[in-house]
């Protein structure tokens, strides 16, 4: 009795935290945004060599059967990995029966892939996807093993363990990718980076866990984790839908290489979006859990100050993106490239807007209104849908262009009406936190697009280039400098700065 104590006391109690939290939160961020900074490094190699190795044909293939495979794979976490990380007391006999209701939907997720394979084939006119569907379709069972490990560790705030985890699980696949691809595999390279990807990433959530499931038990009361997980599920299915109905529809009416063009520009921008968003969502759900029980003011300032930094950190990095994106496209992915150009610039306008929208999930989730959540996402997917479908004759760059004006003018406001329902905020707050930065942002890409010609044909290639690029930072930090609300964000930023290094030194923060 005593071992089975200690052991639910190492693996799901967080009393402990709160002794430290934002101590936890700034060291869990370091160790993080580390992690992602050399996941994002040997992403855009791997990317780089791969897109010099493949042709867009294979991207495309790949991503007619992941836009398949990515909506049946929610189903196997069914949004039970953030009802541990987010509950406040759990016990041992709950979280097995969540392990293996997950393993057994991750079960049923694979056998309905592979009996959707021959339906893909069919509906793209793509005999090939049968072979590759039922390739992916394996990978579900390695899935599900790692749903309630992986949400332990967060539940624990181990993020140096989370991030060891998904850097060895990245060099693996990549690694996997790139020796296939060298041998001529083609588009079975990138099939064999996601099985890779799968295996390696289980392996090492065992390992570093520790925690090992028991029997399920009925009664022991997760009927309240599957409700808030059925909501969850519910905003995640509807949300993917309207991530992914763009690629669904341009495979579909445009082919496999125009898709390859969408998808490629599309992972081009959010693989930065996503090492910055993973990180912070790594640290702020369980941070935000426990600061909604404990400190609800806390948990309000903490939430704005999340939304104020991600315009922050996201808007310079679209603007430059935006201006400079014929530049990115063939150092990143090459000349062969070049259609994906408009493509890039149109979703980089999106890219400061997608930055929030991603954390405000976690949010709604801390306050255990997962039902808002859904209810924001069934209003913001259907006009996304609408957007896709309005630009779809215009062809990707209709597309691209479509979802961004759909972001800036619709989807935008809605999640702010929502946010606002929560009770802990009001609208004009959060305007008041990203509004002026996104407006100055879009203002300072239109000039810059139309100023680079001018600048290259007058004071060519190389100058004209460096002098927009300077300009532009030139334009950031005097708006950083003299606006009271981003100086005092940047002076948060130095402060928790400062305070790891006392940490780390062992002196107690003042």
């Amino acid at each position: 009795m005593r071992a089975g104590g200690d052991a639910e006391s190492k693996h799901l109690r967080t009393d402990h935290l709160l002794n430290d939290l934002k101590g936890r939160a700034v060291r869990g961020g370091v160790v993080t945004a580390s992690g992602q900074a050399a996941k994002l490094v040997l992403q855009m190699g791997s990317t780089m060599v791969l897109a010099r190795l493949l042709v867009p044909a294979d991207f495309g293939l790949i991503q007619m059967v992941s836009v398949c495979i990515g909506f049946v794979a929610m189903f196997k976490d069914a949004g039970l990995s953030m009802a541990t990380v987010q509950r406040h007391e759990i016990n041992q006999a709950q979280v097995s029966t969540l392990f293996w209701i997950n393993l057994g939907l991750s079960i049923g997720v694979m056998l309905v892939t592979a009996a959707l394979a021959p339906v893909l084939a069919w509906f793209y006119n793509e005999p090939r996807l049968v072979k590759i569907t039922l390739a992916l379709a394996a990978s579900f069972l390695f899935g599900g093993l790692t749903v309630q490990h992986q949400a332990l560790l967060r539940r624990q705030m181990r993020f140096k363990a989370l991030a060891v985890i998904e850097v060895l699980t990245l060099i693996v696949s990549i690694l996997t990718a790139i020796t296939m691809a060298w041998l001529g595999c083609g588009y079975w390279s990138l099939v064999g980076m996601s099985i890779a990807s799968s295996i390696a990433n289980c392996v090492l959530v065992w390992i570093f866990s520790g925690w090992r499931p028991g029997l399920p038990v009925r009664g022991c009361g997760v009927r309240s984790l599957l409700k808030f997980g059925g909501y969850l599920t519910g905003f995640n299915t509807i949300n993917y839908l309207s991530r992914n109905l763009d690629n669904f529809l341009v495979g579909w009416w445009w082919g496999p290489v125009a898709l390859g063009f969408y998808s490629k520009a599309y992972s081009l921008l959010i693989q930065p979006v996503r090492q910055v968003n993973a990180p912070l969502s790594s640290v702020m759900a369980p941070t935000l859990s426990r600061l909604h029980g404990s400190n609800p003011d806390g948990f309000r300032t903490t939430s704005l100050k999340l939304f104020r930094i991600m315009a922050l950190i996201s808007s310079p990095v679209a603007a430059l993106v935006a201006v400079f994106s014929e530049d990115a496209v063939r150092i990143v992915l090459g000349g062969q490239w070049m259609e994906a150009v408009p493509i890039v610039r149109w979703l980089s306008v999106i890219c400061i807007i997608q930055m929030i929208f991603n954390q405000s999930g976690n949010v709604f989730t801390a306050q255990n209104r997962a039902d808002l959540l859904f209810k924001s996402g069934v209003l913001n997917s259907t006009a996304a849908c609408l957007s896709f479908l309005a630009g779809l004759r215009w062809g990707p760059v209709g597309v691209a262009a479509a979802y961004t004006l759909s972001g800036i003018f619709v989807r935008t406001p809605i999640l702010m009406y929502y946010l606002a329902k929560t009770g802990c905020f009001k609208q004009r707050d959060l305007y008041a936190a990203v509004a002026p930065i996104v407006c100055i942002t879009l203002g300072i890409m239109a000039l810059g697009i139309w100023a680079l010609p001018a600048a290259r044909l007058h004071l060519g290639e190389y100058v004209g280039r460096l002098s927009v690029l300077a300009s532009i930072l030139a334009i950031y930090a005097v708006m950083y400098v003299r606006w009271p609300a981003y100086r005092a964000a940047l002076a948060e930023a130095i402060a928790l700065r400062h305070d790891l290094r006392r940490r780390r030194a062992g002196i107690s923060p003042s």
